[in-house]
């Protein structure tokens, strides 16, 4: 019966992990950066929501402009959310560069939306390889 218990356990946390897509942020000599997604069900900061609830939110500047959609919750484990995948209108970055990871201490939540500070530099972000 234990037996039977730790292989269930086990092939729970399995099954769980096998739910990540680890992604790469392209490095920088000073900061290289490996994330992978996020578990849906992890609460995430002060923001009272879990990572599943963010995915797919909308980002603004203070303005209340929508300047990208959310794509997902990132950090250094499947249970550390760090970062927000936010895929950027195109006239908020130039190329094609859209997809940039925005580290969660530059955005607050509104109860609908995530709101990017002023004076981040969006340029600045670290970029998804694909």
């Amino acid at each position: 019966m234990r037996i039977a218990l730790a292989l269930t356990a086990s092939l729970m946390a399995t099954t769980a992990l096998a739910q990540t897509e680890a992604v790469v942020a392209e490095p920088t000599p000073t900061d290289p950066m490996v994330v992978v997604e996020i578990v849906d069900a992890t609460a995430v900061g002060s923001f009272g929501i879990n990572a599943d609830l963010i995915d797919d939110l909308d980002l603004r500047n203070t303005a209340g402009d929508k300047i990208g959609d959310v794509e997902g919750v990132y950090g250094p484990d499947v249970m550390t959310p760090d970062a927000i995948l936010v895929d950027f209108d195109d006239d908020a970055v130039s190329g094609d560069d859209d997809e940039r990871l925005v580290p969660l201490t530059a955005v607050t939540f509104d109860g609908s939306a995530l709101v990017l500070a002023d004076g981040t530099d969006v340029g600045g972000l670290p970029v998804m390889n694909d």
